[in-house]
Protein backbone atom coordinates (compact mmCIF):
# COMPACT_ATOMS: atom_id res chain seq x y z
CA UNK A 1 0.00 0.00 0.00
CA UNK A 2 1.14 3.49 -0.45
CA UNK A 3 1.49 6.46 1.70
CA UNK A 4 -1.79 7.86 0.04
CA UNK A 5 -3.44 4.72 0.81
CA UNK A 6 -2.61 5.04 4.08
CA UNK A 7 -3.84 8.11 4.56
CA UNK A 8 -7.21 7.77 3.64
CA UNK A 9 -7.45 4.72 5.65
CA UNK A 10 -5.80 5.47 9.25
CA UNK A 11 -4.22 8.42 10.96
CA UNK A 12 -1.18 7.81 9.50
CA UNK A 13 1.01 10.08 10.68
CA UNK A 14 -0.19 9.58 14.10
CA UNK A 15 0.92 6.02 13.64
CA UNK A 16 3.77 6.13 12.20
CA UNK A 17 5.72 8.84 14.40
CA UNK A 18 4.42 6.54 17.64
CA UNK A 19 6.07 3.51 15.73
CA UNK A 20 8.88 5.39 14.90
CA UNK A 21 9.54 6.32 18.46
CA UNK A 22 9.34 3.43 20.24
CA UNK A 23 11.47 1.65 17.88
CA UNK A 24 14.48 4.05 18.07
CA UNK A 25 13.89 4.44 21.95
CA UNK A 26 14.20 0.28 22.24
CA UNK A 27 17.14 -0.12 19.37
CA UNK A 28 19.47 3.14 20.94
CA UNK A 29 17.88 2.75 24.63
CA UNK A 30 17.24 6.17 25.31
CA UNK A 31 13.92 7.91 24.70
CA UNK A 32 13.43 9.27 21.28
CA UNK A 33 10.33 12.40 20.42
CA UNK A 34 9.43 12.22 16.78
CA UNK A 35 7.34 14.89 15.81
CA UNK A 36 5.67 16.68 12.71
CA UNK A 37 7.48 19.71 11.96
CA UNK A 38 5.72 23.10 10.84
CA UNK A 39 5.38 24.79 7.71
CA UNK A 40 8.85 26.54 8.54
CA UNK A 41 10.71 24.68 11.03
CA UNK A 42 13.84 25.85 13.00
CA UNK A 43 16.45 23.09 12.36
CA UNK A 44 18.35 21.92 15.50
CA UNK A 45 21.56 20.18 15.01
CA UNK A 46 20.44 18.08 17.71
CA UNK A 47 17.21 16.73 15.59
CA UNK A 48 17.34 14.62 12.62
CA UNK A 49 14.81 15.90 9.78
CA UNK A 50 12.91 13.14 7.57
CA UNK A 51 10.98 14.28 5.16
CA UNK A 52 7.15 11.83 3.44
CA UNK A 53 7.02 11.58 -0.36
CA UNK A 54 4.07 9.88 -0.21
CA UNK A 55 4.15 9.44 -4.68
CA UNK A 56 7.64 7.12 -4.10
CA UNK A 57 6.16 6.08 -0.98
CA UNK A 58 9.70 7.17 1.27
CA UNK A 59 10.61 8.75 4.38
CA UNK A 60 14.50 10.03 3.98
CA UNK A 61 16.45 13.16 4.98
CA UNK A 62 17.12 16.07 2.46
CA UNK A 63 20.73 14.48 2.09
CA UNK A 64 19.73 11.15 1.37
CA UNK A 65 23.04 8.89 0.10
CA UNK A 66 23.68 7.74 -2.97
CA UNK A 67 22.81 4.17 -1.68
CA UNK A 68 19.13 5.51 -0.83
CA UNK A 69 18.68 7.72 -3.94
CA UNK A 70 20.07 4.23 -6.18
CA UNK A 71 17.90 1.93 -4.30
CA UNK A 72 14.81 3.99 -4.98
CA UNK A 73 16.03 4.77 -8.89
CA UNK A 74 16.08 1.10 -9.21
CA UNK A 75 12.49 0.12 -8.12
CA UNK A 76 11.08 2.88 -10.36
CA UNK A 77 13.38 2.47 -13.40
CA UNK A 78 11.36 -1.06 -14.55
CA UNK A 79 9.07 0.11 -17.14
CA UNK A 80 8.70 -1.09 -20.83
CA UNK A 81 8.65 2.25 -22.16
CA UNK A 82 11.46 3.62 -22.78
CA UNK A 83 9.97 7.35 -22.05
CA UNK A 84 8.08 6.51 -19.21
CA UNK A 85 11.55 5.22 -17.51
CA UNK A 86 13.20 8.21 -18.27
CA UNK A 87 9.83 10.49 -17.05
CA UNK A 88 10.10 8.34 -13.67
CA UNK A 89 13.95 8.37 -13.33
CA UNK A 90 13.61 12.67 -13.61
CA UNK A 91 10.93 12.71 -11.61
CA UNK A 92 12.44 10.87 -8.65
CA UNK A 93 15.30 13.06 -9.01
CA UNK A 94 13.98 16.12 -8.30
CA UNK A 95 12.20 14.75 -5.32
CA UNK A 96 14.86 13.72 -3.94
CA UNK A 97 17.33 16.40 -4.80
CA UNK A 98 14.76 19.29 -3.91
CA UNK A 99 16.19 18.92 -0.40
CA UNK A 100 12.40 18.31 1.03
CA UNK A 101 10.74 21.39 -1.08
CA UNK A 102 8.33 18.95 -2.54
CA UNK A 103 7.62 16.36 0.08
CA UNK A 104 4.06 16.35 1.75
CA UNK A 105 5.54 16.95 5.52
CA UNK A 106 8.75 16.58 7.64
CA UNK A 107 9.27 15.27 10.56
CA UNK A 108 11.63 15.90 13.39
CA UNK A 109 13.44 12.75 15.31
CA UNK A 110 15.19 13.71 18.71
CA UNK A 111 17.84 12.98 19.60
CA UNK A 112 19.65 13.02 16.18
CA UNK A 113 20.27 9.12 15.31
CA UNK A 114 23.30 7.98 13.33
CA UNK A 115 23.79 7.78 10.22
CA UNK A 116 20.26 9.32 9.12
CA UNK A 117 21.50 9.93 5.58
CA UNK A 118 21.64 6.08 4.87
CA UNK A 119 18.31 5.20 6.38
CA UNK A 120 14.96 4.83 4.06
CA UNK A 121 11.68 4.60 5.79
CA UNK A 122 8.78 2.62 3.71
CA UNK A 123 5.62 2.94 5.24
CA UNK A 124 3.35 -0.39 4.87
CA UNK A 125 0.09 -2.67 5.03
CA UNK A 126 1.19 -3.54 8.34
CA UNK A 127 4.65 -2.99 9.40
CA UNK A 128 7.33 -0.28 8.56
CA UNK A 129 10.78 -1.17 7.40
CA UNK A 130 13.61 1.09 7.90
CA UNK A 131 16.47 0.34 5.06
CA UNK A 132 19.85 0.96 6.66
CA UNK A 133 22.19 0.98 3.42
CA UNK A 134 25.49 1.43 5.58
CA UNK A 135 24.70 -1.58 8.02
CA UNK A 136 22.89 -2.82 4.84
CA UNK A 137 20.17 -4.87 6.91
CA UNK A 138 16.18 -3.80 6.76
CA UNK A 139 14.61 -3.63 10.48
CA UNK A 140 10.22 -4.64 9.52
CA UNK A 141 8.36 -2.81 12.78
CA UNK A 142 5.12 -3.71 13.30
CA UNK A 143 3.01 -0.64 13.54
CA UNK A 144 2.03 0.99 16.67
CA UNK A 145 -1.19 0.17 18.16
CA UNK A 146 -1.63 -2.68 15.20
CA UNK A 147 -2.55 -6.39 16.64
CA UNK A 148 0.51 -8.38 16.86
CA UNK A 149 -0.78 -11.71 15.66
CA UNK A 150 0.18 -11.60 11.78
CA UNK A 151 3.66 -10.19 13.11
CA UNK A 152 3.76 -13.17 15.17
CA UNK A 153 3.12 -15.40 11.99
CA UNK A 154 5.61 -13.98 10.27
CA UNK A 155 8.57 -14.30 12.72
CA UNK A 156 7.11 -18.05 13.72
CA UNK A 157 7.55 -19.10 9.99
CA UNK A 158 10.72 -17.20 8.81
CA UNK A 159 12.79 -18.83 11.89
CA UNK A 160 11.10 -22.04 11.78
CA UNK A 161 11.59 -22.58 7.88
CA UNK A 162 15.32 -22.31 6.85
CA UNK A 163 15.25 -25.30 5.04
CA UNK A 164 13.52 -23.28 2.10
CA UNK A 165 16.09 -21.32 0.45
CA UNK A 166 13.34 -18.87 -1.00
CA UNK A 167 12.66 -17.85 2.61
CA UNK A 168 14.59 -15.25 3.87
CA UNK A 169 16.18 -15.54 6.87
CA UNK A 170 16.10 -13.45 10.68
CA UNK A 171 19.31 -11.80 11.65
CA UNK A 172 17.90 -10.13 14.84
CA UNK A 173 14.53 -10.06 16.77
CA UNK A 174 12.52 -8.70 19.51
CA UNK A 175 8.45 -8.89 19.83
CA UNK A 176 8.11 -5.59 18.11
CA UNK A 177 10.54 -5.83 14.93
CA UNK A 178 13.05 -8.43 13.07
CA UNK A 179 15.66 -7.64 11.15
CA UNK A 180 16.94 -9.43 7.82
CA UNK A 181 19.35 -8.34 5.49
CA UNK A 182 18.99 -6.25 2.67
CA UNK A 183 18.83 -7.98 -1.29
CA UNK A 184 20.16 -6.62 -4.15
CA UNK A 185 16.87 -7.42 -6.28
CA UNK A 186 13.64 -6.25 -8.20
CA UNK A 187 10.45 -7.36 -7.40
CA UNK A 188 8.92 -9.15 -10.12
CA UNK A 189 6.12 -6.53 -11.29
CA UNK A 190 8.83 -4.63 -12.08
CA UNK A 191 10.76 -6.80 -14.41
CA UNK A 192 10.03 -5.28 -18.12
CA UNK A 193 11.13 -7.91 -20.20
CA UNK A 194 8.09 -9.81 -21.18
CA UNK A 195 10.52 -12.87 -21.55
CA UNK A 196 12.46 -12.56 -18.32
CA UNK A 197 9.21 -11.97 -16.44
CA UNK A 198 7.57 -15.63 -18.28
CA UNK A 199 10.29 -17.63 -16.81
CA UNK A 200 10.30 -15.91 -13.49
CA UNK A 201 6.53 -16.91 -13.24
CA UNK A 202 7.35 -20.39 -14.31
CA UNK A 203 10.15 -20.61 -11.48
CA UNK A 204 7.59 -18.97 -8.94
CA UNK A 205 5.17 -21.79 -9.86
CA UNK A 206 7.86 -24.54 -9.23
CA UNK A 207 8.66 -23.03 -6.02
CA UNK A 208 5.19 -23.04 -4.94
CA UNK A 209 5.18 -26.94 -5.68
CA UNK A 210 8.01 -27.69 -3.64
CA UNK A 211 6.22 -25.99 -0.66
CA UNK A 212 2.92 -27.69 -1.12
CA UNK A 213 4.67 -31.00 -1.83
CA UNK A 214 5.03 -32.33 1.87
CA UNK A 215 2.39 -31.17 3.38
CA UNK A 216 -0.59 -32.48 1.44
CA UNK A 217 -3.45 -33.45 3.16
CA UNK A 218 -7.17 -35.25 1.34
CA UNK A 219 -9.98 -33.86 2.77
CA UNK A 220 -14.18 -34.02 1.02
CA UNK A 221 -15.04 -30.78 -0.78
CA UNK A 222 -18.44 -30.51 1.64
CA UNK A 223 -16.11 -30.79 4.44
CA UNK A 224 -13.64 -28.04 3.94
CA UNK A 225 -16.78 -25.82 2.94
CA UNK A 226 -18.32 -26.57 6.14
CA UNK A 227 -14.81 -25.60 7.89
CA UNK A 228 -14.83 -22.43 5.92
CA UNK A 229 -18.04 -21.49 6.35
CA UNK A 230 -17.77 -22.12 10.34
CA UNK A 231 -14.66 -19.73 10.26
CA UNK A 232 -16.03 -16.88 8.05
CA UNK A 233 -19.20 -16.65 10.92
CA UNK A 234 -16.69 -16.56 13.93
CA UNK A 235 -14.21 -13.97 12.13
CA UNK A 236 -17.31 -11.98 10.89
CA UNK A 237 -18.67 -12.00 14.68
CA UNK A 238 -15.11 -10.59 15.65
CA UNK A 239 -15.59 -8.12 12.87
CA UNK A 240 -19.08 -6.78 13.71
CA UNK A 241 -18.20 -6.74 17.73
CA UNK A 242 -14.93 -4.08 16.08
CA UNK A 243 -16.95 -2.30 13.21
CA UNK A 244 -20.09 -0.94 12.54
CA UNK A 245 -19.24 -0.80 8.72
CA UNK A 246 -19.92 -4.56 8.71
CA UNK A 247 -22.73 -7.16 9.25
CA UNK A 248 -22.65 -11.00 7.72
CA UNK A 249 -26.11 -11.40 7.86
CA UNK A 250 -26.73 -8.14 5.85
CA UNK A 251 -23.89 -8.18 3.51
CA UNK A 252 -22.40 -11.56 3.24
CA UNK A 253 -24.86 -14.36 4.71
CA UNK A 254 -26.94 -15.10 1.20
CA UNK A 255 -23.56 -14.39 -0.72
CA UNK A 256 -21.62 -17.26 1.17
CA UNK A 257 -24.88 -19.41 1.39
CA UNK A 258 -25.36 -19.72 -2.70
CA UNK A 259 -22.00 -20.58 -3.57
CA UNK A 260 -21.54 -23.31 -1.07
CA UNK A 261 -24.67 -24.45 -2.59
CA UNK A 262 -23.51 -23.88 -6.36
CA UNK A 263 -20.85 -26.84 -5.49
CA UNK A 264 -22.81 -30.03 -7.10
CA UNK A 265 -20.24 -33.13 -5.66
CA UNK A 266 -19.51 -32.25 -2.27
CA UNK A 267 -17.88 -35.94 -1.89
CA UNK A 268 -15.27 -35.31 -3.96
CA UNK A 269 -11.55 -34.98 -2.60
CA UNK A 270 -9.35 -32.24 -2.54
CA UNK A 271 -6.37 -31.37 -1.31
CA UNK A 272 -5.19 -29.17 1.23
CA UNK A 273 -1.38 -27.90 1.87
CA UNK A 274 0.90 -25.16 2.86
CA UNK A 275 0.03 -21.72 1.24
CA UNK A 276 1.57 -18.49 1.74
CA UNK A 277 -2.02 -16.54 1.75
CA UNK A 278 -0.82 -13.35 0.01
CA UNK A 279 1.02 -14.77 -3.35
CA UNK A 280 1.15 -11.52 -5.11
CA UNK A 281 3.99 -10.49 -7.57
CA UNK A 282 5.14 -7.55 -5.08
CA UNK A 283 5.99 -10.46 -2.94
CA UNK A 284 8.55 -11.83 -5.29
CA UNK A 285 12.16 -10.62 -5.37
CA UNK A 286 14.83 -11.37 -7.57
CA UNK A 287 18.11 -10.63 -7.12
CA UNK A 288 19.94 -9.00 -9.76
CA UNK A 289 23.04 -11.29 -9.20
CA UNK A 290 21.67 -14.45 -9.87
CA UNK A 291 18.24 -14.09 -10.27
CA UNK A 292 17.58 -16.28 -7.45
CA UNK A 293 14.11 -16.15 -6.21
CA UNK A 294 13.01 -15.15 -2.55
CA UNK A 295 9.59 -15.27 -1.62
CA UNK A 296 8.66 -12.41 1.82
CA UNK A 297 5.80 -11.63 3.36
CA UNK A 298 4.58 -14.48 5.52
CA UNK A 299 2.15 -12.96 7.56
CA UNK A 300 -1.05 -14.59 6.62
CA UNK A 301 0.53 -18.72 5.92
CA UNK A 302 -1.47 -21.63 6.62
CA UNK A 303 -3.13 -24.66 5.23
CA UNK A 304 -5.71 -24.25 2.28
CA UNK A 305 -6.21 -25.68 -0.69
CA UNK A 306 -3.21 -26.44 -2.92
CA UNK A 307 -4.95 -23.50 -5.67
CA UNK A 308 -5.13 -20.86 -3.37
CA UNK A 309 -1.83 -19.53 -3.96
CA UNK A 310 -1.68 -20.31 -7.81
CA UNK A 311 -4.83 -18.47 -8.76
CA UNK A 312 -3.57 -15.48 -6.09
CA UNK A 313 0.00 -15.28 -8.18
CA UNK A 314 -1.03 -16.21 -11.97
CA UNK A 315 -4.46 -14.13 -12.37
CA UNK A 316 -3.50 -11.22 -9.87
CA UNK A 317 -6.51 -12.46 -7.97
CA UNK A 318 -5.44 -10.22 -5.15
CA UNK A 319 -6.10 -6.88 -7.16
CA UNK A 320 -9.94 -6.01 -6.01
CA UNK A 321 -10.09 -3.68 -8.95
CA UNK A 322 -9.88 -6.20 -11.75
CA UNK A 323 -11.22 -9.34 -9.29
CA UNK A 324 -13.66 -10.16 -11.93
CA UNK A 325 -12.00 -9.66 -15.19
CA UNK A 326 -8.92 -11.35 -13.63
CA UNK A 327 -11.10 -14.62 -12.17
CA UNK A 328 -13.13 -14.55 -15.82
CA UNK A 329 -10.25 -14.84 -17.68
CA UNK A 330 -9.34 -17.96 -15.38
CA UNK A 331 -12.62 -20.19 -15.38
CA UNK A 332 -13.71 -19.37 -19.38
CA UNK A 333 -9.74 -18.60 -21.10
CA UNK A 334 -7.77 -21.31 -19.82
CA UNK A 335 -7.23 -22.90 -23.17
CA UNK A 336 -4.05 -24.58 -24.58
CA UNK A 337 -2.60 -25.36 -21.14
CA UNK A 338 -1.78 -29.25 -20.39
CA UNK A 339 -3.55 -30.75 -17.48
CA UNK A 340 -1.12 -32.62 -15.27
CA UNK A 341 -4.17 -34.24 -13.15
CA UNK A 342 -7.41 -33.43 -11.69
CA UNK A 343 -6.21 -31.35 -8.95
CA UNK A 344 -4.11 -28.74 -11.07
CA UNK A 345 -5.63 -25.68 -11.61
CA UNK A 346 -5.76 -25.84 -15.43
CA UNK A 347 -7.92 -28.41 -15.66
CA UNK A 348 -9.58 -28.51 -19.12
CA UNK A 349 -13.32 -29.35 -17.23
CA UNK A 350 -15.03 -25.95 -16.88
CA UNK A 351 -17.11 -27.39 -14.09
CA UNK A 352 -14.29 -27.92 -12.14
CA UNK A 353 -12.60 -24.50 -12.95
CA UNK A 354 -15.85 -23.24 -11.44
CA UNK A 355 -15.94 -25.05 -8.15
CA UNK A 356 -12.33 -24.63 -7.91
CA UNK A 357 -13.48 -21.08 -8.27
CA UNK A 358 -15.64 -20.97 -5.51
CA UNK A 359 -13.73 -22.81 -3.48
CA UNK A 360 -10.95 -20.01 -3.98
CA UNK A 361 -13.67 -17.24 -3.04
CA UNK A 362 -14.70 -18.50 -0.25
CA UNK A 363 -10.74 -19.05 1.38
CA UNK A 364 -10.39 -15.61 0.22
CA UNK A 365 -13.37 -14.12 2.00
CA UNK A 366 -11.96 -15.93 5.49
CA UNK A 367 -8.70 -14.50 4.53
CA UNK A 368 -9.75 -10.67 3.86
CA UNK A 369 -12.21 -11.26 6.91
CA UNK A 370 -9.56 -12.26 9.31
CA UNK A 371 -6.91 -9.13 7.47
CA UNK A 372 -9.75 -6.66 8.56
CA UNK A 373 -9.74 -8.11 12.13
CA UNK A 374 -5.77 -7.63 12.59
CA UNK A 375 -6.69 -3.96 12.12
CA UNK A 376 -6.81 -1.20 14.60
CA UNK A 377 -9.90 0.26 15.53
CA UNK A 378 -13.18 0.13 13.46
CA UNK A 379 -10.74 0.19 10.19
CA UNK A 380 -11.97 -2.53 7.81
CA UNK A 381 -10.32 -3.12 4.25
CA UNK A 382 -11.60 -1.89 1.22
CA UNK A 383 -11.81 -5.07 0.04
CA UNK A 384 -13.84 -6.24 2.43
CA UNK A 385 -16.06 -3.30 1.80
CA UNK A 386 -16.12 -4.64 -1.64
CA UNK A 387 -16.86 -8.45 -0.91
CA UNK A 388 -20.12 -7.05 0.81
CA UNK A 389 -20.98 -4.97 -2.33
CA UNK A 390 -24.19 -6.44 -3.87
CA UNK A 391 -23.38 -5.25 -7.13
CA UNK A 392 -19.86 -6.83 -6.80
CA UNK A 393 -21.86 -10.58 -5.52
CA UNK A 394 -23.74 -10.56 -8.38
CA UNK A 395 -20.68 -9.91 -10.90
CA UNK A 396 -19.12 -13.22 -9.31
CA UNK A 397 -22.51 -15.45 -9.41
CA UNK A 398 -22.77 -14.23 -13.36
CA UNK A 399 -19.74 -15.69 -13.94
CA UNK A 400 -20.51 -18.96 -11.94
CA UNK A 401 -23.87 -19.83 -13.36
Amino acid sequence: MTISDLQRRENFYEINNKTLEKYFSEINQITYRVKICGDSPTYSINKSYFFIYPRINAILTKNNSREVRGYIYKEFSNNSSLLKRFAIYFYTRLLLKSKGKFSDKCISIEPKIKDEDSLLIFPGNKKIKIFNFKENYIDNIIKESFIDYCFNRELDFRLNNSKYDFVLGVERYSNRWYREKIIDGVSLPRISDKNKHKLFKENVNNVLDLLQEDKKKEIEIGEHIDKLVYKIKKESRELENKSTKFNFEKNLEKFVMYLVNMIANKKDIILLSLSHGDMQEGNVIIRRADDKIFIVDWETWGERTIWYDKLMFNYNLRNIYRFINNLKQYIYNCKNIICKDKNDIFTTDLNRRKAIAIIFILEDLLWQIEESNNFPGDIVSYSVEKCFNGNFQKEIIRLLV
